[in-house]
């Protein structure tokens, strides 16, 4: 597991060699994600107007239902 010592958001995601990864909360506010044994590359990015926008669309269809 690699574990990295800055706060966890839902906005992040995260790659191991080029392939989309599951970031986990580590500490209760870091970053982590499973990574397998050997040399990767694991690359976090930061996505604030997708992250937005998903949770407005969500809050809207959310409490558009009957």
């Amino acid at each position: 597991m690699l574990r990295l010592n800055d706060v966890w958001h839902p906005w992040w995601q995260a790659s191991i060699d080029g392939a989309d990864a599951e970031i986990l909360k580590a500490d209760v506010i870091f970053r982590a994600v499973v990574c397998p044994r050997g040399r990767h590359v694991v690359r976090f990015t930061f996505h604030p107007f997708a992250g937005a926008v998903a949770e407005v669309v969500g809050k809207v269809t959310h409490n558009a239902r009957p």
